[in-house]
This record gives structure tokens, sequence and C-alpha cells, in this order.
């Protein structure tokens, strides 16, 4: 635990977000949430989470499991901003689309955040739980075989033994693979460029990338890739999978102390800017502990928790 005292961000700046990966939308205990929103940060689960905690409820045909636990954890969530998005639906917040697209981003986020609204407030019904679920398999299932071939088609391309983080070239003809859909293959303006907002992204599907060929890719990779984009929002990625933490710390990635575990955000004082630029490169320079530390820390910190 931090000596020093907790610097509070100020309320209302982007950077006090914290997004729910799939495994904390799943299973962090509400007295973790709470010990989080109490050091200054508010929370917003990953749509990423949500698909694939609601598909692999109707696989194992557990309704009564999923609507607890979404009510449960609807109360903690911003309400202006539950919901975390990737792909086109964020590129929409972050970056300039053209008419047709940021319509019908706007009308998808609008849609899915109606949906939750009304999950929370116990709308939810078995039949459309299932019929939902099936859905969401299926697009997960599509999402993650395209990402997969495109994967495929960018190990083909030249230069991938440079920096794909800074090299524009490359990042334009592979983009597609690289953003998991998030720029579908455009370059997007917005401030700052995207190469610099989404470099923990970048970084991390460039060493996959690279090693494609002789390491396939895994379904755990594609949704790890799709929760590395919420740092672009700005947000905190906060998770309690340590090799993700660990394959983030590899990235040299500036943006890599944005991907933290419950007990880090709730005890440790965290950047207090956005994940780029000088004030980012400065907030890397703290030292931070080895991952088995950090590890048994959450472990302890969970326990002390449910003694409480």
């Amino acid at each position: 635990m931090s000596s020093h005292p907790r610097q509070f961000p100020p309320v209302g700046v982007e950077w006090r977000r914290v997004v729910l990966d799939a495994n904390c939308v799943r299973g962090s205990p509400i007295a973790e949430l709470q010990k989080v929103r109490e050091a200054g940060f508010t929370l917003h689960a990953s749509i990423e989470g949500v698909r694939e905690v609601w598909a692999k409820s109707v696989r194992e045909n557990q309704f009564d499991t999923l609507a607890g636990r979404f009510r449960a954890l609807a109360p903690h969530l911003s309400s202006d901003e539950p919901i975390a998005f990737v792909g086109k639906a964020l590129l929409s917040q972050i970056g300039t689309l053209n008419a047709r697209d940021t319509e019908q981003s706007r009308r998808f986020r609008d849609d899915v955040l109606w949906g939750w609204r009304r999950i929370a407030e116990g709308a939810l019904e078995p039949a459309n739980w299932r019929a939902i679920g099936e859905e969401l398999k299926e697009e997960l299932d599509a999402d993650e075989a395209a990402w997969l071939k495109d994967i495929e088609e960018a190990v083909k391309l030249e230069r991938l033994g440079k920096s794909l983080a800074d090299d524009r070239t490359t990042i334009g003809r592979s983009l597609g693979a690289l953003m998991s859909g998030l720029a579908d293959g455009a370059m997007v303006p917005m401030r700052p460029p995207l190469r610099e907002r989404a470099n923990l992204h970048l970084r991390y599907m460039g060493g996959k990338l690279l090693t494609a060929s002789s390491k396939r890719p895994s379904s755990n990779d594609f949704h790890d890739a799709r929760h590395l984009q919420h740092v672009a929002w700005p947000a905190f990625l906060m998770t309690v999978d340590f090799k993700l933490i660990e394959a983030c710390i590899s990235t040299g990635s500036i943006q890599r102390t944005w991907v933290r575990s419950p007990v880090e955000l709730a005890e440790d004082e965290a950047p207090s800017c956005n994940p780029w630029g000088k004030k980012a490169r400065r907030a890397n320079m703290q030292k931070r502990a080895e991952i088995e530390a950090i590890k048994a820390r959450q472990k302890a910190f969970r326990e002390l928790l449910r003694g409480t």
C-alpha cells in the first residue's frame, strides 16, 4: 500500500474512468467495486465483457446467475455511461467519422444503453436472454474469425519487423487487424492521432502479428485486444488477468500502466492524466511492483473484503 496520501483527481475529468473487463464484469465482488469507487473513479462495464459473460451464461444455462449479477452490478456503474464501447462505436466518440457511420454508431450506443437500463430494472426475461445470448455468440464467433483472418493477411505484409506502433505505412496497410475493427482500415482524424491514442493496443497487436507465423493467436488474445481499445477512450482497464497485465508491461507502451488490478486502483496512486503525451511518459517512470507481488496483494485484498 502507498505510504503517502492518495491524491484524487477532480470530479468530471475523463481520466477518472475505469472499465471492467470480462473477468471483473463477471466476478468482482461488490465490496471491491465500492473500494475502487471510493478511490475517486467512475466504473463502466466493457461491452466486450458484457457480451462474453452473456454468451457464456447461455452456453451454461445460467439465466438467474446472469440476471442477478447484472442487477447487482448496475448501481455501481456510471449512470450516464454504464457501458464502454469498442470498434466503430468507440471511434465515433474519439474521432471524426462520416455522417452515416456517426449516426449508425450513435443509434447502436443508444440501443445498448436502453437495453442495459432495462436489464438493471429487472426486465430481462428468459426467452429474450437466450435469444440475445445465441445472437451474441454468433457475433463473437464471426468477429473472432474475421480478426484471425485479418492477422493472417497482415502477416504477409512487408516491413513487420519495424515498430508497428510508430510506422505510419504499416499501420495504414494492416489497420483492420491491428485495431480489431476499430477503424475498418481507415485513418480517422482525431487528437491525438490514433497511433498515439491507441498506442498500447497497437503495440499489443504488433507483438501478436510478429509471432503469428509461429504461434497462432488465441481466442483470449482476440478478447484481450478488444478490451485494450478502452484505454484510447480514455480509461483505465481493470482486470485480474495477470498474464494480460504482464503482456501490456512487456509492450513498452507508455500506456502500460493504464491496465491495472483492482487493488492497485483502490490503494495506489494512479496517473492523474490522459494516457498519452508527456505526463503519461512521466507517469510510467514510477516504479511498479512485480507481477507476483501484485497478484499476492490482489488475493489478500479480496480475502480482506470477504472478512468485512
